[in-house]
């Protein structure tokens, strides 16, 4: 099974336009999808995603499935990614 992984804004130089990851026939919840691009993409994604110091999502993080943003999923992080899912990352912006 595949899923879609979109970087947008600062962390698409970091991470590509899109990707597309192959995930084993077990499945991989939203939360391991995070860990597994920490892994693959390090400190400069890290610093992006996680508060600092902290394996915790960024509150001003937004990462969506299919359109819906993780918070809003009853399993939130523990959601299970299905075939074709699309997960959006969009990181922190500052504004005024």
């Amino acid at each position: 099974m595949q899923v879609t992984v979109r970087g947008y804004l600062t962390l698409r130089p970091i991470i590509g336009e899109r990707i597309t990851v192959a995930i084993t026939a077990s499945g991989m919840s939203l939360g391991e999808l995070i860990e597994y691009l920490s892994d693959q993409f390090g400190d400069e994604l890290d610093r992006w995603i996680f508060v600092p110091g902290t394996r915790e999502i960024n509150r001003y993080c937004a990462i969506l499935i299919n359109g819906s943003h993780y918070t809003h999923l009853p399993d939130r992080l523990e959601t299970q990614l299905q075939d074709g899912d699309e997960v959006a990352l969009f990181p922190p912006i500052a504004g005024g």
